[in-house]
Formats: structure tokens, C-alpha cells, sequence
């Protein structure tokens, strides 16, 4: 078994742990007029609190926001829609990230039926944390 060098992605990753939500961290969805490509269209604003990371490798660097359907009988939700969305002052030391993020979603983006949101913080190594999640609105 040979050594993975200090700074190697796969060592880093190794050593970083998964981003945390505060505890009674909730998403909260409010809709609002906007506009895409310059047409008007009403929109689905998530907005949810910043998550934590132990140190520097285990900050958050984005959030992977989706909208998921429920999957058949026994079988996991399915993905309709999936969002990135950078930690806002990702490129500055974390004491110094906002403490609120935000993710748009069009209402053509929305699925017919029952959804829920899912919000999951990844580290800049893609160690994924918890998700927090809501129900469509």
C-alpha cells in the first residue's frame, strides 16, 4: 500500500468532514414574480441557512438543491431537477461566508403532482453533508 502525498485530493478528502446544517436549520419557500430570458414568470425562492464545516476542508463550497418526485413502490425518490449553487463568499476565510443562501426555481421548472425539495451542503472535495428537506408548495 503506498502513501497518498499530503496534498492529494483523494488524502485531503480523506481528512474532510461533511458540512452540517445548524440544528433546527429549515428550508423555507416563498413564491414571487420574476422574469427569465426577459419574459415574466413566477418563481419559487428556497432560502435556508449557511451550513458549517469543523475547519477550512470541511467548509461547504456549494449546495446541490433539487427537486425530487417520489419513486415507485421501495424504490428512492427520483431527481427532476438538479441545482448547484456556490456558498455565497465561498472565496473568502468561512467566518466571513453569508449566512443565508438562496435558490431560484422557475414554475415551469416545477413537476406536476408531489415533490419536495432537498438541500445538501458538499465541500469543495465533494463530501457530501445531511440534507434538509421540504415539501412542494
Amino acid at each position: 500500500k503506498t502513501e497518498l502525498p499530503e496534498f492529494a485530493f483523494a488524502a485531503r478528502r480523506k481528512k474532510s468532514k461533511a458540512p452540517q446544517f445548524p440544528s433546527g436549520a429549515k428550508v423555507t419557500a416563498a413564491r414571487r414574480a420574476g422574469k427569465c430570458d426577459k419574459k415574466d414568470e413566477n418563481q419559487v425562492v428556497l432560502s435556508f441557512p449557511a451550513a458549517n464545516g469543523a475547519d477550512s476542508l470541511s467548509s461547504p463550497f456549494d449546495y446541490e438543491v433539487s427537486i425530487e418526485v417520489p419513486g415507485k413502490a421501495g424504490e428512492a425518490p427520483q431527481k427532476t431537477v438538479t441545482k448547484l449553487v456556490y456558498q455565497p463568499g465561498v472565496q473568502f476565510v468561512q467566518r466571513k461566508h453569508a449566512k443565508k443562501v438562496e435558490c431560484v426555481f422557475g414554475e415551469c421548472e416545477l413537476p406536476e403532482g408531489e415533490y419536495r425539495f432537498a438541500v445538501t451542503p458538499l465541500t469543495s472535495l465533494g463530501v457530501r453533508g445531511r440534507a434538509l428537506r421540504l415539501a412542494g408548495i
